[in-house]
C-alpha cells in the first residue's frame, strides 16, 4: 500500500510540474515589453508647419526594433482620442523606422497648441520574431479561427509563419 501511495504522489508531482511548465510557456514573455523609450526633447518652429515637438526614441534592448508613429492623441474629459496612424492627409507622412540595439532616433510631430493635454503613441515590434512567440501566436490564431470554422461547419485551415507581437509606447503627456 505504501508503494501505491508513493507512486501516486510521484505521478501527482510530475503532473503539477507539467501543468506549470505549460502555463509558463504560454504566459511568460520571452522579451521585454518596455524595450522602446520615448522622451520629449523640445519645441521648435517651422515656417510651413508651425510649432513642432521634437521627441527621442531609444531602443534599450539587445535586438533591432521597428517602429511607426500614430497621430497625436488629445485628452478631453479624461479620455484619450482614438489612435490613428499618420498619413499624408494628416499633414505628416507615415514613418516606419528600424532602430538598432541601444541606438536612438529623433522625430518631429506637429504640436497641439489648443491647451489640451496630448501625447504621441508609438507602435513597435522586434524586427525579428522570436521562434517561441511565433509558435504561440500561430497556435492561438489557429485555435481561434478553427473553433469558429468548426462551429460554422467549415473545413479547418491552418496557418504558420512569423508572428510579430505589437507593442504601444506613449510619449510623455504634454500641454502647451
Amino acid at each position: 500500500m505504501n508503494r501505491l501511495k508513493s507512486n501516486a504522489l510521484t505521478v501527482s508531482i510530475v503532473f503539477v510540474l507539467l501543468v506549470l511548465a505549460v502555463v509558463g510557456f504560454f504566459l511568460i514573455p520571452f522579451r521585454s515589453d518596455n524595450a522602446l523609450q520615448v522622451s520629449f526633447l523640445n519645441y521648435t518652429n517651422d515656417a510651413a508647419l508651425g510649432k513642432l515637438a521634437v521627441f527621442s526614441v531609444t531602443n534599450v534592448s539587445n535586438e533591432k526594433i521597428s517602429f511607426g508613429l500614430y497621430q497625436s492623441q488629445i485628452k478631453t474629459s479624461g479620455q484619450w482620442s482614438k489612435q490613428a496612424y499618420r498619413s499624408y492627409e494628416s499633414g505628416l507622412p507615415p514613418i516606419i523606422i528600424d532602430l538598432s540595439p541601444h541606438k536612438a532616433a529623433t522625430f518631429i510631430n506637429i504640436a497641439v497648441t489648443n491647451g489640451n493635454v496630448w501625447r504621441v503613441p508609438v507602435d513597435w515590434c522586434y524586427a525579428t520574431p522570436h521562434p517561441i512567440e511565433s509558435f504561440r501566436g500561430n497556435l492561438v490564431e489557429n485555435t481561434y479561427w478553427n473553433s469558429k470554422f468548426l462551429l460554422e461547419g467549415k473545413p479547418l485551415h491552418f496557418t504558420s509563419g512569423p508572428v510579430f507581437k505589437d507593442h504601444i509606447t506613449y510619449s510623455p503627456e504634454l500641454k502647451k
